[in-house]
C-alpha cells in the first residue's frame, strides 16, 4: 500500500485546525468569529494558536514510530 500524502496532509490540516480552535476557545472567544476579524488582536491570537498547534503536532510526530 502506497503512502497517501494527500490524505496525510488533509488529516494533519484538520488536526491543526482543531488544535487552533481549542486554543482560541480557551481564551473565551469563538474561532469562527476571530477568523472573520481583521484587527491586530485577532491576527496575533491566530498566530499564537498556530504556534501552539504546530508545537503539539511536533510532539505527536516525535512519539510516532
Amino acid at each position: 500500500m502506497a503512502f497517501d500524502r494527500t490524505h496525510s496532509s488533509t488529516e494533519q490540516a484538520a488536526q491543526e485546525r482543531t488544535l487552533m480552535d481549542d486554543y482560541v476557545r480557551g481564551t473565551g472567544q469563538d474561532p469562527q468569529l476571530v477568523r472573520a476579524r481583521t484587527d491586530d488582536a485577532a491576527r496575533m491570537l491566530l498566530m499564537s494558536a498556530a504556534a501552539f498547534a504546530a508545537s503539539r503536532l511536533r510532539d505527536v510526530e516525535r512519539v510516532r514510530p
